[in-house]
């Protein structure tokens, strides 16, 4: 835990790396901020409620930006986002494609699998006592949450000085 005074990380310290990100759907950065802040003060409490559905509808965002379809229509006429489970029974092959092997599996382990945690399952439906908020499960769930925020922060910081460097060695006739 990052107590002291000399390391004490805010919100606003936390929000430049889910800003303008891809893994973080427009509207949603203060609230990975705070999940992502609670984690560093050792609140996993707060950093679950807060991030597993943030998490869910991130990999529905994804591939959404991918071109697919992450909804249905109830015969009623109503939209209806897929769940967690819909969407990886769905789409497993993009998302490995998007995520990677591991991530993928990873997350698949932590939030819906019955032989994994089931994060979250077990969290919106009130099964985990307090001290199952401070197990290794939902540290790495906040880790590896932190690491996707912080991945793709990169490969927009990459891709903006690309665009740069691209326009900086065009010559005017171009």
């Amino acid at each position: 835990m990052l107590r002291s005074i000399e390391h004490r990380i805010r919100i606003e310290d936390v929000l430049p790396f889910v800003a303008n990100n891809p893994f973080v759907p427009q509207g949603r950065e203060y609230i990975y901020a705070r999940g992502l802040h609670a984690g560093f003060t050792g609140d996993f409490l707060v950093a679950a409620h807060l991030l597993l559905p943030q998490v869910e509808n991130s990999i529905r965002h994804l591939l959404y930006q991918q071109g697919h379809v992450v909804s249905n229509l109830t015969s009623h006429d109503i939209q209806n986002e897929l769940d967690l489970n819909t969407v990886y029974d769905k789409f497993r092959k993009e998302l490995t494609a998007i995520l990677g092997e591991d991530i993928a599996f990873d997350l698949e382990g932590l939030l819906i699998e019955r032989f994994g945690s089931n994060l979250r399952n077990e969290t919106a439906h009130g099964l985990m006592n307090h001290d199952q908020f401070f197990s290794g499960s939902v540290v790495y769930f906040w880790w590896l949450t932190l690491h996707l925020c912080v991945l793709y922060h990169l490969i927009t910081l990459a891709g903006s000085q690309n665009d740069g460097q691209k326009t900086q060695n065009k010559t005017p006739h171009e």
